[in-house]
């Protein structure tokens, strides 16, 4: 069978619904053909594993305005009109299926909406991943599920651009929804989106990210870390580095992505160390006694938790979106997001020989129910019962 999945990002993997696919395909991958299509500065075909990867320069616009300093010197900003975007993509779809002529078409994020009227164009069964809020809100759900829908009005200066067209967009994500073959979400939190947002009334199966657990250690060689994975505002850096303020006598590690603000609010604490992001993660999960995850925004899963569990290192978490689900039993979750001693309390809770003990053989377990092998059984029970058909 011939599968093809034409998506915005997929190696490298920069985030958790990256990882999610990339695991789950790759598995895939070992009984059917698979090609991969991606946008890139130029054409390269890519072989990883039983992988093809195809990237397409994406216009020419994608490269005089893909990321650039000039307009944002403090940082590097994507400018090209994400609409656009996915309007020149949708070009390089309808290619590349009347060439490769693939019997599923599988999709997720931004990129989704191409790839769903292609698949409904040619009458190829579709599968659409649901595994963050761009489908939903421009802005993550920072300020909430519950609002006016009037995205423009939460939008930055900087954002102006590259949402330029917004209400088209989204329009544009709500009929992927409502077209795809099957629809399969990352949570139920996120199952649940579709009919608050948009009012879809369909079935939305949900499948939980599937990790692939070859570094698993119940007992890691040193446990005297409280870590958090991806400092950056909507994360709850700030919550981390107060917490760490406040625990002078513990020892404190960022890893990942930060805003320069972080870095430097870092370096005034003799306690805080962060690294940059690195592909041996693992490394530092096995130092890890605790995980903090103080999202501020409703996490669509929260993959970290999972990750960490497979190492025996419970979390800590806010009560929000779909957090609950990843943290599972193996965790403690915190109503209140600003209550600074709340958390604290939670780590001096788990101070407790007994009780640590108990939340790190929980959240071990817990981990393990995310196996990649449990996913592909589950993946594929939907597809045979969504799609008739039988991978």
């Amino acid at each position: 069978m011939k599968i093809l999945i034409p998506v915005q990002n997929f190696d490298p993997q920069i985030g958790g619904a990256e990882k999610s696919l990339f695991t789950l395909i790759n598995k895939i991958a070992e009984k059917h053909g698979v090609v991969v299509l991606q946008p890139g500065y130029s054409d390269e075909n890519i072989q990883s594993g039983n992988l093809f990867i195809k990237k397409k320069k994406l216009s020419l616009l994608y490269g005089i305005l893909g990321y650039s300093r000039f307009f944002y010197p403090e940082g590097i900003r994507f400018i090209y009109p994400i609409y656009s975007q996915g309007r020149a993509w949708k070009e390089i779809v309808d290619e590349e299926v009347r060439s490769f002529q693939p019997d599923i078409i599988i999709t997720q994020l931004n990129y989704a909406p191409a790839a769903i009227d292609i698949a409904k164009k040619y009458g190829i069964p579709s599968i659409l991943f649901l595994r963050s809020f761009e489908h939903f809100c421009l802005i993550g759900f920072e300020k909430g599920v519950d609002c006016s829908r009037d995205c423009g009005r939460c939008l930055s200066w900087r954002n102006k651009m590259y949402y330029f067209n917004w209400r088209k967009w989204l329009t544009w994500h709500q009929s992927a929804i409502e077209n795809a073959g099957v629809v399969i979400a990352n949570s139920k939190f996120v199952a649940g989106l579709p009919e608050a947002i948009y009012n879809i009334d369909r079935n939305i199966r949900v499948l939980y990210p599937a990790v692939e657990i070859t570094h698993p250690m119940k007992n890691p060689i040193s446990k005297n870390h409280i870590t958090m994975i991806n400092p950056n505002r909507l994360k709850g850096g700030d919550i981390f580095l107060k917490i760490a303020e406040r625990m002078p006598d513990r020892s404190f590690l960022a890893v990942g992505r930060c805003p320069r603000e972080f870095s430097i609010s870092a370096e005034k604490l003799q306690n805080v160390t962060h690294i940059n992001w690195t592909e041996g993660v693992w490394e530092y999960y096995q130092k890890t006694r605790v995980l903090l995850i103080p999202s501020r925004w409703p996490e669509a899963f929260g993959r970290v938790a999972v990750e960490a569990g497979l190492f025996g290192i419970p979390s800590i978490a806010t009560n929000i979106g779909g957090l609950p689900e990843a943290v599972g039993d193996g965790g403690i979750l915190i109503d209140n997001l600003n209550d600074i001693d709340a958390w604290i309390d939670a780590i001096r809770t788990l101070d407790r020989k007994e009780i640590y003990a108990d939340y790190s053989s929980r959240a071990f377990d817990h981990a393990f129910g995310f196996d990649i092998e449990n996913s592909v059984r589950q993946f594929k029970a939907i597809v045979d019962e969504e799609l008739g058909i039988e991978l």
